[in-house]
């Protein structure tokens, strides 16, 4: 189809997006802003990425794509290339999934530098995503996560499983009274409980609260040393140090009788994106 390299630059998604449409099996079309590049080899209706000489994954590609426009560059160029030889080995994507990236890249400049995800479809909502629900998180953290970008957040509205909000005043709301709710009329039938099963029911309280509690905790969300949720023994639940902590039968928190249950370490793998 060339027989010179052809380079031009992109000023826009829609010319970007028309490129990809129009390449065949016997061009390299190589994506260039400053020093990095991505090289875009078409092999059969899909494309192999290639980034400084080595393959580049769906996700790599995502990271790379939104850092470049949330930089705020806009010297984006482009050389269209005649293919010599086979494509290098690497992970085939189809050409219409890298064309879905590339439209839901059109609105990362729209999500809020802190927002607030809302969801509207959990069963198709990932779970790592679950525990972040209504509260607010900084664009940074999921820039840097190496899970979740912020294109799939922007694939995920466009599915109608999420909206990306700004947070307002209702996010000030404290996450756990929805649980709360639900743990008052649970511990309101425990009076005639023995020991041994208000035990168990007092730590299976506290597990329910370790999404919520590390996801605030990964934010660097305050957590209240005295937490809004009882035991039940009808006690408050304490947080500290990474602790939440029952007093007990005996009802005074820092005696042999509390009951400890440890939230995952920050070097633990599950202190990450759940």
């Amino acid at each position: 189809m060339f027989n010179e390299p052809v380079k031009g630059k992109i000023t826009d998604f829609e010319q970007f997006l028309n490129l990809l449409k129009f390449l065949g099996d016997d061009v390299l079309f190589k994506l260039k802003c400053d020093d990095e590049s991505i090289v875009f080899c078409s092999k059969q209706g899909k494309f192999i990425l290639i980034s400084e000489g080595q393959p580049l994954s769906e996700m790599e590609f995502k990271k790379k794509l939104t850092n470049w426009i949330l930089s705020g560059n806009r010297n984006i160029s482009f050389t269209i290339i005649p293919a010599l030889e086979d494509c290098p080995e690497g992970t085939l994507i189809d050409k219409d999934k890298i064309i879905e990236i590339i439209e839901a890249a059109k609105y990362l400049r729209q999500i809020p530098e802190v927002l607030n995800i809302k969801i509207l479809n959990p069963d198709n909502v990932p779970e790592k995503l679950k525990a972040f629900a209504n509260q607010k998180i900084p664009k940074n953290l999921l820039v840097n996560s190496s899970s979740i970008s912020l294109i799939d957040l922007c694939l995920l509205e466009q599915n109608g499983a999420i909206t990306i909000e700004k947070p307002g005043i209702s996010s000030k709301i404290s996450p756990l009274i929805g649980a709360i709710a639900v743990l008052i009329i649970i511990i309101s039938g425990l009076f005639s409980l023995l020991p041994y099963e208000r035990k168990m029911v007092t730590l299976t309280i506290m597990e329910n609260l370790t999404n919520t509690l590390t996801a605030k905790r990964i934010i660097n969300r305050k957590i209240p040393e005295k937490l809004n949720v009882k035991d039940a023994y009808l006690n408050y639940i304490y947080y500290k140090n990474g602790k939440l902590i029952s007093p007990g039968m005996d009802r005074k928190p820092g005696t042999k009788d509390d009951i400890i249950y440890n939230l995952p370490e920050p070097d633990s793998p599950l202190f990450a994106m759940p």
